[in-house]
Parts: structure tokens; C-alpha cells; sequence
């Protein structure tokens, strides 16, 4: 297994956690190496580690940018013991998304503890789609105040399923889960049996060249604003008169360009919340 850390400022760890989660498809752990926080990533695959390499350095100069810093990027790359990644299930336990909607990873016994609560069953794959992360959390709280029985949905970005799952549990017919990163969908595939669903299509394909039939009630989007840029001009077209677009992964700093983005193209906001670094919510067109 490859271990690839590297020296972090303290006020970009959520931003660069929620970065690897979301992009990276894995959940880094920190660590106090007695010279500063460091950030670790672990990787199956010397592939994986060139590909988060260079989304790493990109979105390292983002960072720079937007908090007018000029921090070097010094990652080390070191080979471990292939049994570490048994140790990643105690960086694992139940979360209460909200009062219905709970996650909890496959090794982990748990009770609904409520009437009609729904309970997500993950298995991660070094650390991989987890429902930790704050943005996750924000697009499954969105997901459940609008899913209703019947309708379709559309996720963008759909890294292990997890909110294309949610969809399904909440009701949603058909969910087409769209991602252009043909890694995660073995995990995906993993998702859909430990959780028993039946109305997901996954889709190996870049958003630019999806061409759906019919349009959606729903449409999600947990992705970073440089992704996000590119999908508003088509996101509108998706959607029926009625349907409700929901967006998470953007740094709260550039909230306000967003919606810039967004007004452009006819949406305004219907629900809107922060948490930590980040805000997201349900967008109207």
C-alpha cells in the first residue's frame, strides 16, 4: 500500500479534507508529526497516487489563491504494511445524519433507534465514501426535505452512491448516478447489494456528454465550484418546472460567486445552510 502525506496550514484542514473526500474519493486522517499537521492519504495503486497528485497540487494553488498565501506543497510518498487498511475501520462508527437518516459502516451492529428511520449501510475502501464529510451531509439533509415517492433523480459526481442510495431510500423511482472516474464503481456496485436497491443506473460518463430522456424532479451535485461552473448551464434543461437542484462542496468564501453563477442562469435559492467551511442547499429554477 502507498501512504502519501504532507505538511498542511491548520485553517485549510476541513478544506482539504472535504477536497479528498470529494474529489479524491478517499478520507484522509491527520496527524501531529512533531513538525506541524500532516495530512495522509492511502492508496491500492501507484495510478491513484499520480492522478490524486495532480488534483492535489491544483487544488493547492486554489487554497493560495483564495487565502492569499503562498504555502509550498511538500508531499512525501512512502510504502506501508498492506495490513494497515484493517486499521481503517476505527476511523468508522454510526453517524445520526438527522433524527431518519443514519450511516453506518457494514462491520458495525446498530438498531434503528425510531420509527421509519432509514439506515445507509457503507463499506469503505480506504476510507471511501463515507458520509463524513461535512458537504455529504449537507446534500443528504437537503435530499431528504425534497425526494418524494415516485420521482427521478440525477447525481452528479456520484463517487460511492452514497446520496444516490439516499435518493432510492427516500422514495426516489429511478436514480441515474453518473460519474466519470471509473475506479469508484465497484464500490458503488458494493453499495447497491448492501443496501438493496434496485431503482440506481450507475453510468460510467463525463456530465458534458449525458443526454437524458426525460427530465428529473431532483438533481444533485455534491461537487467543488470549478466542477459546479461547468454544470450550471446544463442543469436547468434537467430539471422540471417543479424540480430542485441540490448543490454542496463549496467553500463558504466563494459563496458568493456561486450564486452569481447561478442567478445567471435563472435558479434562486430555496433553502441554504453552512457547516464549517462549507455551505450548499436547494436551488429553484
Amino acid at each position: 500500500m502507498i501512504k502519501l502525506c504532507f505538511p498542511i496550514p491548520l485553517t485549510w484542514e476541513e478544506s482539504l479534507f472535504e477536497f479528498c473526500e470529494t474529489l479524491l474519493h478517499t478520507t484522509p486522517f491527520s496527524e501531529d508529526m512533531g513538525k506541524g499537521l500532516w495530512l495522509n492519504l492511502l492508496f491500492e495503486r501507484e495510478e491513484e497516487k499520480e492522478s490524486a497528485l495532480l488534483k492535489l497540487t491544483s487544488f493547492w494553488d486554489t487554497l493560495n489563491t483564495v487565502w492569499e498565501t503562498d504555502h509550498s506543497f511538500r508531499p512525501e510518498v512512502t510504502l506501508i504494511d498492506a495490513d494497515w487498511n484493517t486499521k481503517w475501520q476505527e476511523f468508522f462508527r454510526v453517524i445520526h445524519v438527522t433524527p431518519n437518516l443514519t450511516i453506518k459502516p457494514e462491520w458495525e451492529e446498530y438498531r434503528p433507534e425510531n420509527p421509519g428511520e432509514i439506515v445507509l449501510v457503507i463499506r469503505p475502501k480506504n476510507a471511501f465514501g463515507t458520509g463524513t464529510s461535512e458537504t455529504t451531509q449537507i446534500a443528504l439533509r437537503m435530499l431528504e426535505r425534497v425526494v418524494f415517492p415516485g420521482c427521478r433523480v440525477l447525481d452528479v459526481g456520484t463517487g460511492s452512491g452514497i446520496l444516490a442510495v439516499a435518493a432510492e431510500k427516500f422514495g426516489a423511482d429511478h436514480v441515474d448516478a453518473i460519474d466519470n472516474d471509473p475506479d469508484v464503481f465497484e464500490n458503488i456496485r458494493e453499495h447497491l447489494t448492501l443496501n438493496a436497491c434496485s431503482k440506481i443506473n450507475p453510468i460510467h460518463m463525463d456530465f458534458q456528454q449525458f443526454s437524458p430522456d426525460e427530465q428529473y424532479g431532483v438533481v444533485l451535485s455534491n461537487l467543488i465550484l470549478s466542477q459546479i461552473k461547468h454544470l450550471v448551464p446544463r442543469v436547468t434543461d434537467f430539471l422540471t418546472p417543479e424540480g430542485r437542484w441540490i448543490v454542496s462542496g463549496i467553500l463558504a468564501e466563494q459563496e458568493a460567486l456561486f450564486f452569481e453563477m447561478a442567478t445567471k442562469y435563472g435558479f434562486s435559492k430555496v433553502d441554504w445552510e453552512r457547516s464549517g467551511e462549507w455551505v450548499g442547499g436547494l436551488l429553484k429554477k
